[in-house]
């Protein structure tokens, strides 16, 4: 697995912590939507004494309305102003260097007219 480190605990991991107690802030730290969900993840991860990390389809492909509907409305905000300064970006990256192109060509046939 890239990036991934394979032979150190998480840095959160505390070795003190009991079972029921590691369970009991694991609770407090997801609430209780998908709940169910989440601590059998932190199981495999316990398990595997690593964490693997899964794709997210939605989260990929539809990112914006998937922030939405996750209530994460600043990462939205973010990735709405950063993607729209992208494209941006490039636009005024295609106009320079079709300008550049452009007037080049133009001092060429200018040169040749009058050569």
């Amino acid at each position: 697995m890239l990036f991934i480190e394979t032979d150190s605990p998480p840095p959160f991991y505390q070795e003190q912590l009991t079972p029921a107690k590691r369970t009991q802030l694991d609770k407090w730290f997801i609430g209780h939507r998908s709940q169910h969900y989440y601590l059998k993840r932190f199981e495999q991860f316990d398990a595997q004494g690593y964490l693997s990390p899964k794709w997210h389809w939605a989260a990929f492909f539809v990112t914006f309305p998937w922030l939405l509907y996750r209530k994460r409305y600043m990462d939205a905000i973010v990735y709405s102003v950063a993607g729209w300064s992208f494209i941006q970006l490039n636009v005024a990256l295609v106009l320079v260097a079709f300008e550049f192109l452009a007037m080049s060509f133009i001092l060429m046939l200018t040169r040749w007219r009058h050569a």
